[in-house]
């Protein structure tokens, strides 16, 4: 069950540090499967095939089908064929008609030049695609962001419509995507929304993460607004009345989000998730969570972000705290460590108390550890922010119900279309490293705010 950190009121709110944000890169190879996405409506090239057995393509919103993704194959020096994943057809430039407006369509391959594409890539890092036998380029219709816009023929404009982004297809492993560093290995549940479901040692199968439900996992979740009684509308009794709650990997009911959008570029893995609200039975909230996360050693680099397009909003504004994120932990973790006197910087740590559901704290070193027996475990550092929430739920718990929790909070008031984001650094290991990975972080930042490092 998810834990109720609503419970505790801020005595202190202090500034996030911001998240840094990578600018996307265009692929410079092309091997596995990739999406086509418009620079001007960010909808992705689509095939699909009518009961008549004849083919659209037109532009589409997300929705993860192989019907979306394409096989991009160099054919000539320079010219690809591109193939649909689902329908394994050709894109295809009808008898290579040079006329403007012509329909793009599929077929299969037979070598044609009509059927050869060149991937030209624009100052702005998109592409644009010129296919060889006419010498025009594909060309979203009339700048449309409409659903279903078709794909068409057109001489170069250097506009928006003939800019493609090629972004490439991720694998799953069993709905999860792994990456490890030779550290540590981290697991995205692909299914729950991007959420952290696996973080261990390198060459061992200890993992951390709580998953028994979708309200624990290493995850985003904000709140808003005041109290409200929803039952009338499927909202669970057990959590009623209950704020404006996103949760990046489910509701209490067990229905899963939807990921729209994954990628991995150099070494960062971003989602993009339309989250749910906890306590609502399949009620998608409006909003978008997304998350860019990035290894360094034994520590993750952490950064999410919170959009918010609500067209109604019967919880009002009220302040209320966020954590940045919610961190639930394997029921060995049990021992919380920072340092939350006053003599700084200088290497001090102490116990501090954990077995209640859930204790506040205040470390103004910015960061707590919770660790087994022989002081290992996960450290999280949030810069700027003092206020921890954590504990053991339960003490005398069985199975893998018992579960440690910290998170970083903050009180916040969210408006219907605000943006939130934050930037933390999660780290793995003994407690001492835990500990050094803060300070080494700590001077980095103040470096990097100096202007004397741009890492």
């Amino acid at each position: 069950m998810k834990a109720l950190s609503l419970l505790f009121a801020l005595l202190l709110s202090l500034p996030l540090a911001a998240a840094t944000l990578k600018k996307e890169r265009s692929v410079k190879a092309f091997p596995g499967y990739y999406r086509l996405i418009s620079a001007e409506s960010g909808k992705l090239i689509e095939c699909n095939k009518l009961s008549s057995g004849v083919f659209e393509i037109y532009q589409r919103s997300y929705l993860g089908t192989k019907a979306q993704e394409w096989e991009i194959i160099q054919v000539d020096k320079g010219y690809h064929k591109i193939i649909n994943r689902e329908h394994g057809f050709s894109l295809d430039l009808p008898l290579g008609n040079s006329r403007l407006g012509e329909k793009i369509s599929v077929w299969e391959y037979i070598g044609g030049a009509n059927q050869q594409w060149k991937f030209e890539r624009s100052k702005t890092g998109f592409y644009e695609i010129r296919n060889r036998a006419s010498g025009n380029y594909l060309d979203l219709v009339g700048f449309s962001k409409e659903e279903k816009a078709p794909i068409q023929s057109w001489s170069r404009n250097g506009a928006k419509n003939q800019l493609w982004r090629v972004e490439k297809v991720s694998p799953k492993e069993k709905g999860v995507y792994y990456v490890d560093n030779g550290h540590i290995k981290v697991g995205l549940d692909l299914d729950c929304g991007g959420s952290i479901s696996w973080i261990s040692e390198s060459g061992t199968d200890r993992n951390v993460v709580n998953t028994k439900d979708q309200g624990r996992f290493i995850q985003q979740s904000y709140y808003s607004g005041t109290f409200l009684d929803r039952r009338d509308e499927g909202q669970s009794e057990f959590w009623s009345p209950f704020p404006w709650n996103a949760i990046q990997a489910g509701d209490y009911y067990g229905n899963k989000p939807n990921l729209m959008e994954f990628r991995v570029e150099e070494d960062v893995i971003y989602t993009k998730t339309r989250p749910m609200l906890w306590d609502m039975n399949d009620d998608n909230a409006q909003a978008y969570i997304e998350s860019w996360i990035k290894l360094e050693g034994n520590e993750i680099i952490y950064s999410g972000k919170l959009t918010r397009f609500l067209s109604h909003n019967p919880w009002g504004k009220k302040k209320i705290i966020q954590e940045l994120p919610a961190i639930y932990l394997e029921k060995s973790l049990k021992s919380f460590f920072s340092y939350t006197g006053s003599d700084l910087w200088n290497g001090h740590l102490n116990a501090i108390p954990g077995e209640k559901v859930w204790e506040r704290w205040v470390s103004h070193e910015s960061w707590v550890a919770c660790v087994d027996n022989s002081l290992w475990g996960v450290g999280v550092y949030m810069p700027g922010v003092a206020d921890f929430a954590g504990g053991h739920y339960p003490a005398d718990g069985k199975g893998d119900d018992p579960t440690s929790y910290m998170a970083p909070i903050i009180e916040s008031e969210l408006d219907a279309n605000d943006t939130f984001e934050f930037t933390c650094y999660i780290s793995l290991g003994h407690l001492s490293k835990i500990q050094h990975n803060v300070y080494v972080r700590r001077h980095k930042l103040e470096l990097r705010q100096l202007g004397i490092i741009t890492e």
